[in-house]
């Protein structure tokens, strides 16, 4: 598990560590915190950067408008799109909600599919 040691706006966490494991074949991440159309409040690094050709995670985004596709710039990806859109790298699916987002619906919704999916 990762999370922010500082109050910083955006900070930035080791994304050495964080490359090998999804190298490695990491299936499932999660990420609680604040987001936006174009960002989480951590950085988890660039899917770009990822060098996982193969082994492409599900990544849950329990943020707010994280998963808003339908914003009104078609020149700028959004940071659900960046993750799924790269080819041969980043993520095969990207989980979140478009709009604002409460913990408690959001925890509860990623609880629940977690357990379903460990059957």
């Amino acid at each position: 598990m990762f999370s922010k040691t500082t109050g910083a706006v955006i900070e930035q966490l080791d994304v050495d560590t964080i490359r090998d494991l999804i190298r490695d074949g990491v299936s499932l991440m999660v990420f609680f915190g604040h987001g936006t159309t174009n960002g989480f409040d951590i950085n988890v690094d660039e899917p770009s950067l990822w060098d996982n050709k193969g082994r492409y995670p599900v990544v849950m985004a329990n943020s707010c408008f994280s998963g808003n596709i339908h914003k009104p710039s078609t020149s700028v990806l959004s940071i659900s799109e960046e993750y799924v859109l790269i080819e041969d790298l980043g993520a095969i699916a990207f989980v979140a909600t478009p709009g604002l987002g409460n913990p408690y619906y959001l925890d509860r919704y990623t609880e629940r599919l977690i357990i379903t999916f460990q059957v």
